[in-house]
Parts: C-alpha cells; sequence; structure tokens
C-alpha cells in the first residue's frame, strides 16, 4: 500500500495500513487555512502533491513564512508532542491531495506513548516496536531537534542486533 507521503511510507507496511485505515484522502485548495495559532488542531494532514506553508503573525502585516511542509512530512506533529495547538498559521500553498486524521487518535497515542515512557525502564526503550496497544496506531519516529525543530529520528536498534553500552 502506497501512501506517497515520505513520513508514512517509512514506517513498518503493518503501521502503515494502521495509519491509512484511518486516514481519509482530502483535497487541499490554494489558500485554504488548516490551522490558526492558539486554536485547538482539528486534524493533521501528510501532503501528498500539495505543500502547506506556515507563517508567523507580525504585527502590520499578513505574516511571514518560517516553513513548509510537503510531502517528507506532516502538519500536526505537535500533537505527537502532546500539544493540543499549533503556534503557526498553516495555510495551503500548493493545490493539491493529502492524507487527512483526526486529532483524537493521535492525541490519545501521543498521551499513551508518554505514560508509557514515564513507566518504562530507560533498559526497554529503543526497541524496534513502532507500535503499542493503543488503538494499534504506530510511533511516528519524530524527535526535538537542538534548535526546536521536529526531525525524524534515526532507525532504532532491532531487539535481533547487537547491544552496547558505552560509558
Amino acid at each position: 500500500m502506497s501512501a506517497q507521503n515520505h513520513l508514512i511510507e517509512i514506517l513498518a507496511r503493518r503501521d502503515r495500513r494502521r495509519l491509512l485505515a484511518i486516514c481519509e484522502p482530502v483535497d487541499l485548495v490554494l489558500g485554504q487555512v488548516l490551522g490558526e495559532p492558539a486554536t485547538p488542531t482539528r486534524h493533521s494532514y501528510f501532503p501528498v502533491n500539495s505543500f502547506i506553508s506556515l507563517v508567523a503573525a507580525v504585527a502590520g502585516s499578513p505574516g511571514i513564512e518560517v516553513g513548509m511542509v510537503g510531502r517528507e512530512g506532516m502538519l500536526g506533529a505537535h500533537l505527537a508532542l502532546g500539544v493540543g495547538g499549533a503556534p503557526l498559521r498553516a495555510v495551503v500553498q500548493g493545490p493539491g491531495s493529502a492524507w487527512r486524521v483526526g486529532t483524537g487518535p493521535l492525541s490519545a497515542r501521543a498521551r499513551a506513548q508518554r505514560h508509557a515512557a514515564a513507566h518504562t525502564p530507560p533498559v526497554s526503550r529503543g526497541s524496534d516496536d513502532s507500535t503499542d496497544e493503543f488503538g494499534g496506531l504506530p510511533a511516528l519516529p519524530l524527535d526535538r531537534a537542538a534548535d526546536g525543530t521536529l526531525a525524524l529520528d534515526e532507525p532504532r536498534p532491532s531487539r535481533r542486533g547487537h547491544v552496547s553500552h558505552h560509558a
């Protein structure tokens, strides 16, 4: 099953199927506003052949584009970090198709993942498990970089691989 979105494509086949089962294909229209600052996020989007501008508010101007989301990522990654509203305005800059998922499953997934991480010994983290029992949704491989931006994690080591300890 091909999703034509890089973030979805890198998921294991089973995880990709589970995620796409709760997504719906949508057409994004030029100028369509998908999110506003301080407003609860209702959907996350995985662009396929469209792209979304992230615009920061500036007094006396229509705003400044500070980022863009295309087929390599998703709009709504903040939900995976447990943040309910986005800090930037999201506007369709390149019309086309995308996958859309309601924020309920992603927000619940993030809460379950944070709870599990808080109650799991560090030695068991970093396995190749990319799903959990909470709705069977995959864990998106996101991490916050030093500059505060979101980035894809490096692939996790397999349980079958070599484990070592470096002092």
